[in-house]
């Protein structure tokens, strides 16, 4: 185990190794708890943690919110300290959300949702391109089709979802087998059958003549998480100040 960081909690954050290992995510599983008892103080530490900082793309200050989002993913719904700082001080863990695999409506519902990543409001901008797009073409984005499927059809119009996300995701090994091919399961055969979906992209499917209506909508649908624009960043686009009069 390399270790690159160090961060510490309350007494009862005991067995937190243990119940993120058994969620699978790896290599989130590659760190240690350790508990000094001259000070009552937990320290987590390892490579996994700085693993799961860079694929979020989250500034080290915010990066201790994004590691505990990941504990309550695991049902360890407590609150971490930075090493330094005394306990109960609120200021370092600032908002926290209980996570939870069932979360927006399928047809809108973002690939780090499906998969079984930690995510944060950058969801709802995913649901707000869905959305839309429905609204300009009158037809649903990405069907309400088995969730595989539905997958297949981002990947096909947005790109490839990264490696690094697939490996963290607690949900991949329904989708994906351990080589990463795409499959779905046959309901009437209850066989395997692999996924291949023909490249398209936003512009091919909406028709859209305005560029920068499209533009906006492939903004909005950054299928990398840390690529896809807050609500503040997304205000900023151009299309929102565009006049067509």
């Amino acid at each position: 185990m390399k270790e690159t960081e160090g961060w510490s909690g309350p007494e009862n954050l005991n067995h937190v190794s243990e119940a993120i290992k058994k969620e699978r995510r790896a290599p989130m599983n590659e760190f240690e708890v350790f508990h000094d008892k001259g000070t009552n103080r937990w320290t987590v530490v390892g490579a996994g943690i700085q693993c799961f900082v860079q694929m979020t793309n989250w500034q080290y200050s915010d990066s201790l919110k994004r590691f505990q989002h990941a504990l309550e993913a695991c049902g360890m719904n407590r609150a971490l300290t930075k090493e330094g700082v005394k306990e109960g001080d609120t200021v370092i863990i600032g908002e926290v959300y209980s996570l939870c695999l069932y979360v927006q409506s399928r047809s809108y519902r973002a690939h780090e949702v499906i998969l079984g990543l930690p995510y944060d409001q950058r969801i709802d901008i995913w649901s707000l391109g869905c959305i839309l797009s429905e609204l300009y073409t009158g037809e649903v984005l990405f069907p309400n089709e088995p969730v595989s499927v539905m997958l297949a059809q981002m990947i096909g119009i947005t790109g490839p979802i990264d490696m690094e996300i697939l490996e963290l995701g607690q949900e991949t090994q329904k989708y994906f087998t351990d080589d990463y091919d795409h499959f779905t399961e046959n309901e009437e055969t209850d066989q395997l059958e692999y996924l291949f979906l023909e490249k398209s992209s936003l512009q091919q499917h909406i028709q859209c003549p305005d560029s920068e209506f499209v533009d906006f909508l492939s903004y909005l649908l950054q299928i990398n998480p840390r690529k896809r624009p807050t609500a503040d960043e997304a205000l900023q686009h151009p299309w929102l100040s565009f006049s067509y009069y």
